[in-house]
């Protein structure tokens, strides 16, 4: 009776062995989506100088952080958070007084907001993707942080120090009265309307989006662009990362110079065009988008 007590344990440690390895196994291969997904996304209030900023993450792996476009907020990355975070360990925050990040007090630059919470994420080395303002921001920040950036990807990107035409100035103007004269939808629908979003129009998914998001920050256009000095429009030849500069096909006319004019202008840059898209490509043609820029960190980051 004892030996087969003894023998029946035996077995059942054998069974209980084997279950173990099975789960440990089923854990090694979990795909990069799966990892991602099952860590979860994680978000907070980063403090830096004179106020916060509000921040989300996701994934694991080497640093992504991606920068809204004036008149957004985050949101603008609802097609990349999830995708990217299958590759990296993805930050997207509100730029300060956009979204849930409050407006200044005191003086500030976006650039140096950007490394401050670089270092309360103990974040040393991040590929940085920014649209629009978020490209301009982007510039700023490796021109001040060299070595903190791995990879430098502007979209339909500004630049500070470029002087943009006087037809734009003055559209832009108009949003601006707008929101502080008629309110925040008045001033998200303008927006909207602008030659910007020409094709974004065309999708009612994309526009109602961009529409509902612009709306949410009316109080945005009362903020000056906080860029780091000197311009960075002369000092473009500085920049050492690896750059791919992205741009709808469709973009006005001054994105598009702007466009040309940085990736002539950083040494070893590239440029690719989207068709069919205009200011908010990464919304337009997620698929595409996500496909480039997911391809050149491949292939130039470590």
């Amino acid at each position: 009776m004892v030996n087969a007590a003894r023998t029946q344990l035996f077995i059942w440690l054998c069974i209980l062995q084997l279950l173990v390895f099975h789960s440990a196994a089923g854990k090694e291969a979990e795909t990069p989506a799966q990892h991602a997904a099952a860590s979860g996304p994680t978000s907070g209030m980063a403090d830096v100088k004179g106020g916060k900023l509000y921040y989300e993450s996701n994934g694991t792996g080497a640093a992504l952080v991606l920068i809204h476009g004036g008149g957004f907020d985050r949101r603008m990355w609802d097609d990349q958070f999830n995708a990217f975070a299958a590759h990296h360990k993805v930050i997207r925050y509100d730029v300060r007084g956009f979204g849930q990040s409050p407006r200044a007090r005191g003086d500030y630059t976006n650039a140096a907001d950007l490394y401050e919470l670089l270092n309360a994420l103990h974040v040393s080395k991040a590929a940085i993707v920014g649209v629009s303002l978020g490209g301009r921001i982007a510039i700023d920040f490796a021109l001040a942080h060299p070595d903190m950036v791995a990879a430098l990807i502007p979209v339909a990107t500004g630049v500070s120090g470029f002087q943009f035409s006087d037809e734009f100035l003055d559209r832009a103007q108009a949003v601006g009265a707008a929101a502080s004269m008629q309110g925040a939808a008045r001033a998200a629908q303008l927006w909207l309307d602008d030659p910007l979003f020409s094709q974004a129009r065309k999708n009612p998914n994309v526009h109602h989006k961009l529409l509902e998001i612009a709306a949410a920050n009316g109080d945005s256009w009362q903020i000056s662009p906080a860029d780091s000095r000197p311009a960075a429009l002369d000092r473009l030849a500085e920049i050492r990362a690896p750059t791919l500069v992205v741009v709808g096909s469709d973009d006005i006319p001054d994105i598009q110079q702007i466009a040309d004019i940085v990736a002539a202008k950083i040494p070893g840059a590239k440029k690719a065009v989207i068709p069919q898209t205009d200011h908010a490509l990464n919304l337009e043609r997620p698929d595409q988008f996500n496909r480039i820029v997911l391809e050149f960190l491949r292939t130039h980051t470590p």
